[in-house]
C-alpha cells in the first residue's frame, strides 16, 4: 500500500484526507481512510511544520476512536 495524506483549505478551513492506494498498479481503486476532518488547531496562515503536527494529531484522534468503537 502507497498513503497519502493530503492537507488542504476548504471553505476557510484546514482539513487533513488519508488516502491508500494499492501497491500493485494493476490492482483498481482506492481506499479513502479519512476525508475532510477538519484540523481546528492551524492559525490562518500555519506553518508546514504545524499543519503536518495537527495532521498526525487529528490522524491518530480518528484511529483511535475507530478502534475503540471495534471494542
Amino acid at each position: 500500500m502507497h498513503v497519502t495524506l493530503s492537507v488542504y483549505t476548504s471553505r476557510g478551513r484546514h482539513e487533513v484526507s488519508v488516502v491508500a492506494h494499492p501497491k500493485i498498479a494493476a490492482s483498481l481503486g482506492e481506499y479513502v481512510l479519512l476525508e475532510g476532518v477538519v484540523l481546528e488547531d492551524l492559525s490562518e496562515n500555519p506553518s508546514a511544520t504545524e499543519c503536518l503536527a495537527s495532521a498526525y494529531r487529528a490522524v491518530g484522534r480518528e484511529l483511535l476512536a475507530r478502534v475503540d468503537d471495534l471494542r
